[in-house]
């Protein structure tokens, strides 16, 4: 309850500000972009969109590391933000809270309800830790705008659909860059393991 009343008490006007920005861009045509913005918010969901990168990637390409490193990253946002921190914070959507506006300009754009709680946006940080610990295994500019691209995009469908407060995703962005390096460095030390263990189950994946 302190984190929470912390949070909503320090970025109160930071998260109002933005909130009501994007709300305008809503009012303003921005219901035109709906589609785009929701493929963002479908992609991160349960982490869907990564799974099936992950799974792509194993099975492409002779190097399986890159889609270790986006497992890690995925299990690390999974255990830690969804299992620990929302449940610890326990901060409530906005459109679950006591100020009216949110709760309007989450209908007005048609959202619909989601489950747990808001702190930290799961999306952003899956965005960050899961494109970010690609680019400091390979250290190519290319995953880093990929990373900076795919996440302004997720973080607009968080706050578009007012299931996230700007805080959330700030906070994701954060940790994502913790997360990201963490799978970075379990996945260098533990490479090995995970191709034993992955020539156990996709034994036809190695024999080349």
């Amino acid at each position: 309850m302190f984190i929470q009343n912390f949070l909503n008490t320090t970025f109160y006007q930071f998260d109002y500000t933005i909130l009501n920005a994007v709300h305008e861009f809503a009012l303003n045509g921005g219901l035109l972009f709906k589609p785009i913005i929701s493929f963002f918010d479908l992609f991160g969901t349960k982490g869907i969109g990564f799974i099936i990168i992950a799974i792509f990637l194993f099975f492409s390409k002779k190097n399986k590391k890159d889609s270790y490193l986006i497992v890690v990253s995925a299990i690390l946002c999974l255990v830690i933000n969804s299992l620990l921190i929302k449940k610890i914070v326990a901060r409530p959507r906005p459109f679950m809270a006591d100020i009216e506006e949110y709760k309007i300009w989450w209908e007005y754009v048609g959202s619909i309800m989601k489950d747990s709680f808001s702190f930290m946006s799961g999306h952003t940080l899956l965005s960050v830790s899961c494109f970010l610990s690609l680019f400091f295994e390979h250290k190519n500019i290319k995953y880093l705008i990929l990373t900076i691209v795919w996440t302004i995009f997720t973080i607009l469908s968080r706050l578009f659909f007012v299931v996230h407060y700007p805080s959330d995703c700030l906070f994701g962005i954060l940790f994502g860059i913790i997360f990201a390096y963490m799978a970075y460095v379990i996945v260098a030390k533990l490479q090995d393991k995970f191709d034993f263990l992955a020539k156990k189950i996709f034994p036809f994946e190695f024999n080349a």
